[in-house]
């Protein structure tokens, strides 16, 4: 039967309430419980119901554990209480095909008769109402409306109303995933996944907050830069050098430990280690000799290899009546970059000199500021060929600055800056905005643009807003989902994989092709990667520089290539800038080419034009 006027005019009321519970300026403030209460407390007092109680699915989605409710009748705490599945199918059957379950008679109706004599005649229940809770998309528990004595006629506005507030409930456990998954990605912003060690920008954070607590106090940051490290992934492969990285993160935890310090991985190959306010120079001496030791020894993997790495240090001391870095991180990386020029496995420490670098570095990072709103990067486009026909295939979108004093920047110049500066997410949301742009007005004037590909930051891969908003780019522009690339790096897959392969996958159901970036370079899980919805593997132009003549690389090159392969993964190598190398490439079995020897990047104008000589 339809809904009478007047019974829809009280559950537009009751759909009010519930969202006053929810979002209403009585609600702030309020927790988790406190607002499920309220829901429970509205829909007992409404339908005039002795009880309404929540129970929730357990892991394994066979049993549900009543966790919560709301007495009006006889008190009877059933918090705790289990009802499974193997001993009652129909209900479980019902909850999962029929997802309303309005028991006018409880005893009488299939769906609840199995639990009569265990439950409900205990509790006086004579009628039920259960609408199903939902958590990330699953059925997660009920909602459960009980009447006690007597049998009730449910009518379409209780069942509606009974829906709605289990609506209600699902929308609070959605928010509270939401948050829970905020805040692992926060933890993820902070910590590096391989070692377990707080990263770059935690560290950076930790920093910062004790100068500004104790400006006038002595604090000390060490940088130990691993010596050669690619060397290690190169000769025993990602899975060792995985291990051994994080054997020397365990190192350093342990001198933190010994100095009540802090320690973090800064970059891929190299370890921070903070000393606020030390007693006196003894200690500072004793942790720099620690720091110095967690390289002394051979590392031994879990696979029994025993491995020699060193260590070069490079040390900033912030101290009252000295002038200040900005930066103490890149005033340690300075000193680090030096030493290691000048003085490999030795210590070196921040001078005035290092001060006048640090200043033009610091200068760098204010001016990518302003730059991004000014509107000084722009998308410049390097064309992609296909190895054999040789024939155009699409473009990777490389971004360029246009700086005022040192004119244009290639990316090497400054995209470290970018991440240091926190600026990653932003220029990379122009990057997908401009490529998509450009593509779409490239294919409204008839020009084959092919698959444009964009490089993803971890900032932008770990946004949970990444997905609707290149959804949104798309439609924005009338651009289909085949002319779109993203590219991830290599130690992206690495982070938290699972939603790393949920963000992937939706964007791979868009459309949108998926590639790994500079694959060789990083310490990714083949394990993870074969889970991964991705279609290329881009190899990386240091590994095609030494092509033909190093043997080296030629091995790592044919490793790489019978991997793909074995994937079922198409192979794209960068950087190709020589007639031996593409031959070389082509024979091996490489599908795509990229680099100066076919062409170099261009402006949006300049592929304009080279997609017009194409066809004409």
């Amino acid at each position: 039967m339809p809904f009478q006027p007047a019974n829809l005019t009280t559950l537009a009321a009751r759909h009010q309430r519930l969202m006053q519970i929810r979002y209403g300026e009585e609600s702030h403030g309020l927790g988790t419980e406190q607002k499920l209460q309220r829901i429970l407390q509205y829909c007992a007092e409404e339908l005039d119901v002795a009880r309404v109680a929540i129970w929730r699915f357990n892991a394994a989605a066979d049993t549900i554990v009543h966790t919560m409710q709301h007495e009006r009748g006889r008190y009877h705490d059933k918090i705790g209480s289990e009802l499974r599945a193997e001993e009652f199918p129909r209900y479980f059957t019902a909850l999962n095909q029929d997802r309303i379950i309005n028991a006018n008679d409880a005893y009488a109706d299939a769906r609840t008769a199995e639990f009569v004599e265990q439950y409900l005649k205990p509790l006086h229940i004579r009628a039920l109402l259960d609408a199903p809770v939902f958590a990330g998309g699953k059925l997660a528990g009920v909602l459960c409306i009980e009447v006690e004595e007597h049998v009730r006629e449910w009518s379409l506005l209780d069942i509606s109303f009974a829906a709605a507030a289990a609506d209600s409930v699902s929308a609070i456990n959605e928010q509270n995933l939401w948050e829970e998954e905020r805040r692992y990605n926060g933890f993820l912003e902070q910590f590096d996944s391989l070692t377990g060690l707080i990263n770059r920008r935690g560290f950076q954070q930790h920093v910062f907050r004790d100068i500004a607590s104790e400006p006038e106090a002595r604090h000390v940051l060490a940088l130990l830069g691993l010596d050669a490290f690619t060397a290690v992934n190169d000769k025993y492969g990602q899975f060792v050098a995985n291990n051994s990285l994080k054997l020397l993160g365990e190192r350093a935890l342990r001198v933190c430990a010994q100095h009540g310090s802090l320690s973090g991985r800064i970059t891929g190959d190299t370890l921070g280690f903070w000393l606020a306010h030390p007693k006196d120079q003894a200690q500072v001496d004793r942790f720099l000799d620690d720091i110095r030791a967690i390289v002394a020894t051979p590392v031994v993997t879990e696979y029994g290899i025993s491995i020699s790495i060193g260590g070069t240090t490079g040390v900033y001391v912030h101290a009252a009546g000295e002038r200040a870095a900005p930066d103490p991180i890149l005033a340690a990386e300075i000193v680090l970059k030096n030493t290691k020029r000048e003085n490999k496995g030795g210590v070196g420490f921040f001078t005035e000199s290092g001060y006048r670098l640090l200043q033009d570095k610091t200068r760098m990072i204010d001016d990518i500021q302003s730059a991004l709103a000014k509107g000084q990067f722009s998308a410049w486009y390097q064309p992609i060929f296909d190895a054999r026909t040789k024939l155009y295939i699409g473009v990777e979108a490389l971004v360029r600055w246009h700086h005022p004093d040192f004119g244009l920047l290639a990316p090497a110049r400054f995209l470290p800056l970018v991440v240091e500066s926190g600026k990653s997410r932003v220029l990379g949301q122009f990057m997908l905005a401009q490529a998509c742009q450009d593509a779409a007005s490239l294919l409204g004037e008839g020009l084959d643009v092919g698959r444009v590909s964009v490089n993803l930051s971890a900032d932008q891969l770990y946004d949970l807003q990444l997905v609707p908003d290149i959804a949104q780019l798309l439609a924005k522009n009338s651009l289909p989902g085949a002319n779109l690339e993203l590219e991830v790096i290599e130690e992206l897959i690495g982070g938290n994989f699972d939603l790393v392969h949920a963000q992937l996958t939706r964007l791979r159901e868009a459309g949108i092709g998926i590639s790994v970036d500079d694959f060789g370079t990083g310490y990714s899980s083949l394990s993870r990667l074969k889970l991964l919805p991705v279609q290329k593997i881009k190899i990386d132009k240091s590994f095609i520089d030494g092509l033909p003549h190093s043997g080296n690389d030629a091995s790592i090159v044919r490793s790489i290539i019978a991997l793909g392969r074995a994937l079922q993964l198409e192979l794209v190598a960068e950087g190709v800038e020589t007639a031996e190398q593409s031959a070389w490439l082509e024979r091996e079995g490489v599908d795509y080419l990229q680099g100066f020897f076919y062409a170099k990047p261009l402006s949006a104008e300049g592929l304009r034009e080279f997609l017009r000589k194409r066809v004409a």
